[in-house]
């Protein structure tokens, strides 16, 4: 299974960086919400919330996420090589 997820995450990043977006944004528009279909069981939903989304959320706002972005694109900015990344 931990081997399913680590594969998942670098399909996540891939599609992010062909998309030109930031992997949180693709995550979260890729993320299962209640009242979605569960795949592996046709006929069902989900019918709780999804804990990961409000935990995504309150952990970019605990680490100042997005100035961390913002920051590190301005670093990279004036060098001709990206040296740094989240």
């Amino acid at each position: 299974m931990l081997q399913g997820s680590a594969t998942i995450e670098v399909i996540m990043e891939h599609i992010a960086f062909a998309l030109k977006k930031n992997p949180w944004e693709v995550r979260m528009a890729n993320m299962m919400l209640k009242g979605s279909a569960i795949l592996a069981s046709p006929g069902q939903i989900l019918e709780q919330e999804n804990p990961l989304v409000s935990l995504i959320q309150e952990f970019k706002k605990e680490t100042d996420y997005e100035k961390r972005v913002v920051d590190v694109e301005e670093f990279n900015k004036v060098r001709s090589i990206a040296l740094t990344g989240l």
